[in-house]
């Protein structure tokens, strides 16, 4: 069998099946199966197929046609220039979220042009394939990124992505839920300060050397000044920027959505709760402790969660728990930018200075 009558031949079952794109995913599927472009297929099309390419491509067509995405056949996708491996561990970057990623990258220019001596501190939750946090690592040059997964199997598979894409050395990787995930950072500083306290004599510069690369130390001059300071500090109020595309469907919804998304990607990084915003409540809670002042939440939502979010950032309050404290709306700006489709897409929230 030739490459093209083999390749005309997975087409055939496709449309046998109702697959989408038919002719570009049996191409996508053959190229793959061959190691080559998909402008080999036509050159060489006369050219003899193997067993082992015809057994190789007949098998992910047949993945395809009961359901299996094809970028998890594929095993990869490209998000901002960055060629990311995906699998069933974590959800397939779409085009939307790289709308969240470019407006991430403009703050970021904003904010290295008026500091330009200073790095940038990014936190992305819910990172799953890594696909935000490397995006931003590998082109915001002093941007210092923390990204968090409650899954270990998607952190595993974001570690391997940042490493594909030559910026593991940028990207702290941290297991758990939400802004918990942290907790280790304040662990580990704590720690640090009490191991200090013991060599009071030591310069800055050598106190440098202990701490966490994370998160810049405000120590001055000694240790003994540095083991005064709380330990929380570079943890609460450390980020510039807060990135998230958390899950965000109503359970009720996820049996709606297409086959291959309700049975083959994790409904862990889908399933929002019953109104889609169990995990969108927690995230604008928690995230103006862990801001700096005028700091910036930037998030993925559902196509029709726009006045949903707002109203309930709108509700959320900062300020001490004292008789006497006064509190105040912790998110002084909100805006909706919307999809390519003019849905409704990236909550940008402002912190309160």
């Amino acid at each position: 069998m030739t490459l093209r009558e083999l390749l005309n031949r997975g087409l055939e079952l496709f449309e046998e099946q109702g697959v989408e794109s038919a002719g570009v995913e049996a191409e996508w599927l053959l190229a793959h199966a061959l190691g080559k472009d998909r402008i080999y297929i036509y050159a060489y099309g006369s050219e003899q197929a193997s067993a082992e390419v015809q057994a190789d491509y007949l098998d992910r067509v047949r993945r395809r046609t009961e359901g299996v995405p094809l970028q998890y056949i594929l095993g990869t996708v490209d998000f901002m220039g960055c060629t990311l491996t995906v699998d069933p561990s974590v959800l397939i970057p779409r085009p939307e979220t790289e709308l969240l990623a470019e407006e991430a990258l403009k703050e970021l220019a904003r904010l290295q042009a008026a500091r330009p001596d200073a790095a940038c501190t990014v936190l992305d939750l819910c990172t799953g394939s890594g696909a935000l946090a490397i995006a931003i690592a590998a082109r915001a040059e002093r941007g210092k990124v923390t990204a968090t997964d409650v899954s270990a199997e998607a952190l595993a598979t974001a570690r391997l992505n940042a490493e594909r894409n030559g910026v593991a050395d940028r990207i702290h990787f941290l297991q758990g839920d939400l802004f918990e995930a942290l907790d280790d950072l304040q662990d580990s500083r704590s720690e640090t300060y009490d191991e200090l306290q013991d060599n009071r004599s030591e310069t800055y510069d050598e106190l440098q050397d202990h701490l966490p690369a994370e998160h810049d130390s405000r120590c001055r001059n000694t240790a003994s000044e540095a083991a005064k300071m709380d330990a929380t500090d570079g943890v609460h109020n450390a980020y510039d920027l807060i990135v998230t595309n958390p899950p965000y469907v109503a359970t009720d919804v996820i049996e709606a959505l297409a086959q291959n998304v309700r049975e083959h990607e994790p409904k862990l990084a889908l399933d929002g709760g019953a109104d889609g915003l169990s995990v969108i409540r927690r995230l604008l809670a928690d995230a103006p402790s862990h801001l700096k002042s005028g700091g910036l939440l930037l998030m993925e939502i559902g196509y029709d969660q726009g006045e949903a979010v707002c109203e309930l950032a709108d509700s959320v309050v900062s300020g001490g728990a004292g008789r006497l404290s006064r509190k105040k709306k912790a998110y002084a700006e909100a805006k909706i930018l919307q999809d390519f489709a003019g849905f409704d897409r990236i909550l940008v929230l402002r912190a309160g200075q």
